[in-house]
């Protein structure tokens, strides 16, 4: 009788302490709600301030691509390439203001390698630079994605752009594509109505991984919230991961983050096969 009395008083005890858990992590869920409609709304006013100034780079560069490539035939590819950038720049302004217009924004078939590839290409000249091979990882078969693939892209550039700065003396990126079942339970994968995921659905999953100085542990859980930075504040973007995620959310993925202190950081995406249906 008496045995079974404790048992008793141990188990509600052990039931408030987890309610009271599962309370303070309602709670830091919502902080994290709250931090992430804040950046929604300070994102869309920078939005807007670039897009003025990105005019008038347009045209600019409208007019430079009419005159340099007559004076002098080797600033064709030059200009080329910059009107590329400012094109995909404008692309990039033009969806998310549609992003922040609508509760929904437009998703598509999305050849995930070939994105990738368009991401590397941005940054080879700068990897050849800075010593930094970059390995690609994926089969030749075409791996389609649901995705909206403007937004999508700025996903990898700040993958890149963080690798980069993590690696000053040089190292290695490797990226790795493939096909998963989903068989464990874990962030937005479970049962639960509000999951991204169920439980043994296939997913396209990206492993984008440096080899540089890495994320110390006791700030690893922070790297997602608005404005937290390791960089020094000349080089802070703040807004970056804080980003990342908000995109990733948007299209209903997943994001993980693995990480040590002078052992390098990997990111993996969870993302929707082509043809799945999202909402």
């Amino acid at each position: 009788m008496t045995d079974n009395l404790v048992k008793l008083l141990l188990a509600e005890d052990n039931s408030g302490k987890e309610a009271l858990s599962e309370s303070e992590d309602t709670q830091n869920r919502l902080g994290q709600h709250e931090k992430i409609a804040t950046l929604g709304q300070l994102s869309l006013g920078f939005i807007r301030q670039i897009a003025k100034p990105l005019n008038v780079i347009t045209i600019g560069m409208e007019f430079l691509g009419n005159v340099l490539p007559k004076i002098d035939e080797k600033l064709k590819e030059p200009v080329r390439r910059i009107n590329q950038a400012v094109n995909k720049a404008n692309n990039l302004v033009d969806d998310f203001l549609q992003f922040s217009r609508t509760s929904e924004f437009e998703l598509e078939s999305v050849d995930i390698c070939q994105l990738l590839d368009e991401a590397i290409d941005l940054f080879g000249h700068r990897a050849l630079a800075n010593s930094i091979e970059i390995h690609r990882n994926w089969c030749e078969e075409l791996i389609e994605v649901k995705a909206n693939k403007n937004i999508l892209q700025q996903v990898f550039i700040n993958f890149f752009t963080n690798a980069f700065d993590a690696m000053p003396k040089g190292g290695d990126i490797r990226i790795n594509v493939y096909n998963k079942k989903l068989e464990e339970v874990g962030n937005r994968v479970g049962y639960r109505a509000t999951d991204h995921f169920k439980t043994g659905d296939r997913a396209i999953v990206v492993e984008f991984e440096d080899t540089g100085q890495g994320i110390p542990k006791d700030i690893l859980p922070m790297i997602f919230q608005p404005y937290f930075s390791t960089k020094e504040t000349e080089k802070r973007a703040g807004l970056g991961l804080s980003m990342v995620h908000l995109i990733v959310e948007r299209h209903q993925g997943t994001i993980e983050v693995e990480s040590a202190a002078n052992k390098g950081t990997r990111f993996t995406i969870n993302l929707h096969p082509a043809g799945n249906e999202i909402g």
